[in-house]
């Protein structure tokens, strides 16, 4: 199981690793981040430009992390998921409709959202690591990310800093750490 102070540094790392969209993996900036998260190693970044999704997969010794940014007011999809969630809707795909409003004139463009891209990640981590189990952290809106998959079987602990509380079907997650 991770610690929270490792979960905060590797927050603060996913920051610096994508939103100046370097990854630390090959940039030659390893002996920075080694500085920073000691015997950390970088597993997995995605970061989608349509809907501003950022997250991150780390290895700490045998612990497995995987963590989420807050949100880029530079990024229209972070201030979109801001909404959704303070209006309760966690929709994973968005339905955009284009063309004429008749059925057979319709088109539709599917793209997923940050809460679809979160599930998806850890479940793809899941399987590339079948035997891990996950501390998820967040900040910001990155934290309602990480609370929003706590019931995923992979994940073992969520540390959310400084972010809005999460229903989480209603009731108490022991899972969850704020």
């Amino acid at each position: 199981m991770g610690n929270v102070f490792t979960s905060a540094q590797l927050v603060r790392a996913s920051y610096r690793g994508s939103y100046d969209r370097k990854n630390y993996k090959g940039s030659g900036r390893e002996d920075e981040f080694n500085r920073e998260v000691v015997n950390a190693k970088l597993l997995h970044n995605m970061f989608d430009p349509a809907s501003g999704f950022s997250a991150s997969a780390w290895k700490v010794g045998r612990n497995y992390y995987i963590t989420f940014t807050g949100t880029d007011l530079s990024q229209y999809g972070d201030i979109r998921t801001d909404v959704q969630l303070a209006m309760g809707n966690y929709p994973e795909e968005n339905t955009f409709v284009h063309g004429d409003p008749r059925p057979e004139g319709k088109h539709y463009e599917f793209s997923k959202t940050q809460w679809g891209h979160a599930r998806t990640f850890v479940r793809d981590l899941a399987v590339l690591y079948p035997d891990a189990k996950f501390t998820v952290a967040g900040h910001s809106l990155g934290g309602a990310l990480a609370q929003y998959i706590a019931n995923e079987d992979s994940v073992e602990l969520v540390h959310a800093f400084n972010s809005p509380g999460f229903p989480n079907g209603g009731g108490y997650n022991p899972k969850v750490r704020h």
